[in-house]
């Protein structure tokens, strides 16, 4: 115990500086100590993962697919836009990626339950390579589409989504280190695409985008303990195929087959998440230093 005694007696400043570079796991094992190591604790986690905003050499990539399409759908890139609690509304420069725009409101008070409450928001964009290096999509770019088709009486969709920190080699699909941060499968309801289609064409989707996606309104996740969510516009299209089995079928069923495109508008993953991910992904490029992992997948 005479070294407890000791930690108490050190100023703030001093305590947060020991703590702060202790990894997560021991981070959260020091909060059982005492109450003030707990709050130092605390504002060390908070600091941590307010740093993930600035990814550093590291990229996010979206793989979001239908099972039947895995190796010819491409994967996405993600550009940070801010990082908020899942239920505060979000700032209004919050679509900027300056690390500055990216810090949540009122931080300042924050306790433990809150840091867990965090979610970090991403551009979702498509994977641009040019001379064996990645490009950034222009603001303002057609973002990515997803097409979702219903037969006859089928209820929902289902897409495979998978969420992973990587930090691109020197050549496309070649990573000096690549680490899982989530994965799931995203059904999408034929009610739920009705109703989401009828709020795009009244213009409440892009209205209220910022606030739906701060509360979790709207968002399809991906997992149970909700990691993963993505965020979707969604609008009604209608190809050669939907138009001539609807005709038929129309008199016969209350359900025809129906046909939607989903326009990528974010993803949400829980920052603790990324953090996590990112510290075993520093340890990986440690263990695998002069080699590369090669990641082979077809791009279209």
């Amino acid at each position: 115990m005479p070294s407890v005694s000791f930690i108490e007696e050190l100023p703030n400043e001093l305590l947060l500086a020991v703590i702060e570079p202790l990894p997560t796991p021991t981070l959260l094992d020091l909060m059982l100590v005492s109450h003030r190591v707990h709050t130092m604790a605390t504002e060390a986690l908070k600091r941590r993962l307010l740093a993930t905003a600035d990814l550093g050499r590291h990229e996010i990539l979206l793989e979001c697919y239908h099972p039947a399409a895995k190796l010819t759908t491409p994967s996405l890139a993600c550009r940070a836009r801010s990082i908020q609690p899942l239920g505060s509304p979000l700032s209004s420069s919050s679509s900027s990626s300056s690390p500055s725009s990216l810090r949540p409101l009122d931080s300042a008070n924050w306790a433990l339950a809150d840091l867990g409450r965090l979610y970090s928001h991403f551009r979702v964009e498509v994977t641009d390579t040019r001379g064996g290096r990645r490009v950034d999509a222009q603001e303002g770019a057609p973002k990515p589409t997803q097409h979702v088709f219903l037969d006859d009486a089928e209820l929902f969709s289902q897409l495979c989504a998978s969420t992973s920190i990587v930090r691109q080699g020197p050549r496309p699909g070649i990573f000096l280190s690549h680490h899982g941060i989530g994965e799931g499968v995203v059904r999408v309801w034929r009610d739920w695409l009705a109703e989401a289609a009828g709020r795009g064409e009244s213009g409440g989707t892009n209205n209220a985008a910022d606030g739906a996606t701060a509360k979790g309104e709207g968002v399809l996740w991906a997992d149970a303990q909700k990691n993963v969510g993505l965020r979707f516009t969604v609008r009604k299209t209608e190809s050669d195929t939907t138009r001539a089995q609807g005709g038929h079928l129309l008199v016969l069923t209350e359900e025809p087959p129906v046909e939607y495109t989903l326009q990528y508008e974010e993803l949400l993953v829980r920052t603790t998440k990324i953090l996590r991910a990112m510290e075993k992904s520093a340890v990986q490029e440690i263990t695998n230093a002069g080699n590369a992992i090669v990641i082979a997948s077809y791009q279209v």
